[in-house]
């Protein structure tokens, strides 16, 4: 894989649900030739995989002056919104209970009081 850097982050709303597609578009690669994408304060990082890179690197050159410069990168990146690391789950928030909803397995409500079902045939 091979690590590429775009000039927008979470300061100016980035969101991988427009950069996916606006990577595939810009650079002429699939979803499945992108890896990782890593947001940060004022910069995005992604994965291209190797096969794609030179096409990658090739279509960007042959696109005109863009509001979003995309660029490789120095290698990996450090950190930021989405490393976690491997394996490692999110910290919970304080006061958060599992099982959903009421506290219920399966994230149910419990029983509401006051509350009649009618028959259909009543009107």
């Amino acid at each position: 894989m091979v690590w590429f850097r775009m000039s927008i982050g979470h300061q100016k709303n980035a969101d991988p649900k427009w950069l996916l597609p606006l990577i595939c578009r810009r650079g002429h690669v699939t979803k499945n030739e992108i890896g990782a994408i890593k947001i940060f304060e004022r910069d995005t990082r992604f994965e291209i995989t190797a096969e794609a890179a030179e096409r990658f690197t090739v279509a960007l050159r042959r696109g005109g002056e863009e509001e979003i410069r995309i660029e490789p990168a120095d290698g990996a990146p450090v950190g930021g919104a989405g490393a976690r690391g491997p394996g490692k789950k999110p910290t919970r928030r304080a006061g958060f209970k599992p099982g959903g909803a009421g506290g219920k397995p399966g994230g149910k409500p419990g029983f509401k009081p006051g509350f009649k079902k009618r028959d259909r045939n009543d009107g």
